[in-house]
């Protein structure tokens, strides 16, 4: 049995059985892959912090013919954030994000660009950055990922920009102005639309300063409504996220 290895970030784990658990692993560039941490649901096991949520680590794994799932054999911490992404008031976010990642990712989905952008995510809290802000940039490029993130600076109707004010159509394939609105419900203010532009052309690292706190709250429904109308799942972790509902 030849041993396979793969970099990746845990982004979640449940018990198998009485000793093991199935950890979820998003690799860089392999999709996500599910395996077997023999072991791992003791009190003590010999994997330790590795299978940490979003620890980044190298992962030894081998294949059995009779077994669906692979097993865990060895790894290597590259990178914990477990100061980071344990911390109270951050720990909901890091949810919501692993359980968008596993609901809404398509299997065999080339994850490399995920990767970077959560090692981005991940690396800005750890500076500092606030999680508000941070949830909101990585829902709107996981759907930029996929194919699926509207166009904001035009009417889809009538193409005119510049307005400042939209309503999001309710299959979200766009905006449509005041002029152009029939009956559409979710108000996307100005500096909503300018938010979701400045993404196109920043880093998680850097901040966008306009947005209040109803602003946040306006823009993460309007995104948390689009990745559960198109993944067919509802984001249970966001019930957590005080800040934004």
């Amino acid at each position: 049995m030849p041993l396979e290895s793969a970099e990746a970030i845990v982004i979640g784990s449940y018990v198998f059985n009485e000793q093991d658990k199935i950890v979820h692993l998003l690799t860089s560039c392999n999709g996500i892959q599910k395996i077997v941490a023999p072991g791992s649901s003791k009190g003590k096991n010999r994997f330790g912090s590795l299978l940490e949520l979003f620890t980044e680590g190298e992962f030894f794994f081998y294949r059995k013919e009779d077994r669906e799932l692979a097993t865990l054999s060895k790894g290597d911490i590259i990178t914990s954030y477990f100061e980071t992404v344990s911390e109270p008031g951050r720990i909901f976010y890091f949810y919501l994000i692993a359980e968008i990642v596993m609901k809404f990712v398509p299997p065999n989905f080339n994850t490399e660009r995920i990767y970077k952008l959560i090692k981005s995510v991940l690396n800005s809290s750890r500076k500092g950055t606030e999680m508000k802000y941070l949830i909101l940039y990585f829902m709107v490029w996981i759907l930029r990922i996929e194919g699926m993130m509207f166009e904001t600076g035009k009417c889809h109707k009538c193409n005119s920009q510049h307005n400042m004010k939209v309503w999001v159509m309710p299959d979200f394939r766009g905006v449509v102005c005041e002029k152009c609105r029939n009956g559409e419900g979710l108000l996307l203010e100005k500096t909503g639309v300018e938010f979701i532009e400045w993404t196109k052309r920043k880093s998680a690292s850097e901040i966008f300063k306009t947005l209040s706190s109803e602003e946040y709250r306006k823009v993460f429904r309007i995104l948390k409504n689009k990745i559960e109308y198109h993944g067919e799942f509802s984001m249970n972790s966001s019930r957590y996220l005080v800040d934004l509902n």
